[in-house]
């Protein structure tokens, strides 16, 4: 995605579903524009004929989900890590990992 002046401000992927039910893989947003990129990805899906958005959510896209009438379920799979270096772990108790269902199996079931 850009913004008006053609600089970057964040992504998405999403897989569409034949039940018009739209799987969100991977969504990202720069210098603070999760607003922006969520509400693009919604508009975006809404114009090809979804009736829903699903996928993982990244914390910091929770903000996006408070007012406009917006269901958010929580749901598993959870993640968990593990790992003998002290440091991996610490950058996922910072935060400082970025991940997607592009790391996994998600399409599996698709």
């Amino acid at each position: 995605m850009l913004d008006e002046a053609g600089a970057v401000i964040g992504w998405f992927v999403y897989a569409f579903r034949p039940d018009s039910r739209v799987e969100v893989v991977q969504m990202a947003a720069l210098d603070d524009r999760h607003l922006e990129v969520f509400t693009q990805l919604c508009y975006h899906a809404w114009q090809r004929g979804a009736i829903a958005v699903s996928g993982r959510l990244d914390p910091q896209f929770v903000r996006c989900f408070t007012g406009d009438r917006l269901c958010f379920t929580l749901c598993e799979p959870w993640a968990l890590v593990h790992s003998r270096r002290p440091a991996l772990l610490a950058a996922f108790h910072r935060g400082d990992v970025f991940l997607s269902r592009l790391d996994g199996e998600w399409w599996l079931g698709f």
